[in-house]
């Protein structure tokens, strides 16, 4: 029986593995989008306040902003791309020390109405009423909104991230509450809101069409498709991510995840296309064989965390090409990108 790693030794390996950042290609998008969104927001909110200022206390209409959505299954690179958003944001030396351009707020399963969800913000700020907005008797929804505001305006932040919206939007009363919610946010001109998740986004917004009418075209982060721009990107991330994994020592030896059709077409089925579920695969087969005294990943060690992967996310139902093969479709189309490619 091979000798197990140290504890110490399998942690830097896993460390070094979750560390590594393979751009999605809809990140560069993603970050464009962004940057358009909160230079949009910011100029809004600049015409109201210098109308605010020229109504000497009269009232205004307050300045509607944006929802912008970004959908995709799980896995599919989401969070990651938003994550690497906001820390370029914070790394800008134009920032100020104490500006939150973009705060990022991961939306919990227990997030059901607009109380709830103005608490998970001031908690994401860090402001101690958060607590008690979820128990006030004489609670208002303008009161709070307001209160949010100024600390989104001493903050500079333009941008509100909801990651993990699809947590909470279990059935269609809890959308209806939550898109009324959302809907004071950007009405009420506090800041646009990024809505992060699954394809229930699409039916939280379109459930309401004032909502509806304040959202942005979506960026779609689905699954790479049978096509030859999509599976060039395909092959060549797989390749990228097992040589990253080779210089920061994750492994010892490459297994070829890219080297030939079937290699490929089995890191494709397994996925449908998501390039985040070949990571997340990965990442249990590592695992796996770093506690089996192994410093190398093999086919039959990738196919055992696959159906661990189906397991633990309750997937029965998806292609398995360890137990299949690839299938025709896949192998021909990854054949002629590769003849492409050469």
């Amino acid at each position: 029986m091979a000798k197990k790693l140290s504890a110490t030794e399998m942690t830097r390996r896993l460390d070094a593995f979750d560390a590594m950042l393979i751009e999605h290609p809809r990140m560069e998008e993603t970050g464009s989008r962004l940057d358009a969104l909160v230079a949009q927001t910011r100029s809004r909110i600049l015409q109201h306040d210098r109308k605010l200022e020229a109504a000497k206390g009269r009232p205004i209409k307050s300045a509607e902003l944006w929802v912008q959505p970004i959908v995709g299954p799980s896995g599919s690179g989401k969070s990651t791309s938003v994550s690497k958003y906001v820390d370029d944001v914070y790394a800008s030396p134009q920032v100020a020390d104490r500006a939150i351009p973009a705060l990022i707020v991961t939306m919990r399963s227990s997030t059901r109405t607009p109380r709830q969800l103005q608490a998970q913000i001031l908690e994401a700020y860090g402001d101690p009423s958060a607590s008690a907005v979820l128990v006030e008797r004489d609670y208002s929804e303008a009161m709070v909104n307001e209160s949010i505001r100024k600390i989104a305006r001493d903050r500079q932040t333009h941008l509100v991230i909801l990651d993990e919206a699809s947590n909470a939007l279990q059935g269609i009363h809890n959308q209806l509450l939550m898109a009324k919610a959302i809907k004071s946010l950007v009405n009420d001109g506090l800041f646009s809101v990024v809505l992060a998740g699954t394809d229930k986004v699409n039916s939280l917004i379109n459930c309401d069409p004032e909502l509806l009418s304040r959202s942005k075209e979506r960026i779609d982060f689905g699954r790479l498709r049978h096509n030859e721009e999509d599976l060039r990107y395909f092959m060549k991330f797989v390749g990228d991510l097992e040589r990253e994994i080779i210089d920061l020592k994750v492994m010892n030896n490459p297994i070829g995840l890219a080297g030939d059709v079937n290699a490929c077409g089995y890191a494709y089925d397994m996925s449908d296309g998501v390039i985040g579920i070949v990571v997340r695969v990965l990442r249990i087969a590592l695992e796996r064989a770093f506690l089996e005294g192994k410093t190398d990943l093999d086919w039959n060690t990738i196919g055992t965390a696959f159906r661990a992967w189906k397991d633990i996310e309750d997937d029965s139902k998806r292609y398995d090409p360890f137990l299949k093969g690839v299938r025709p479709a896949t192998a021909k189309m990854i054949e002629t990108v590769a003849g492409i490619m050469q």
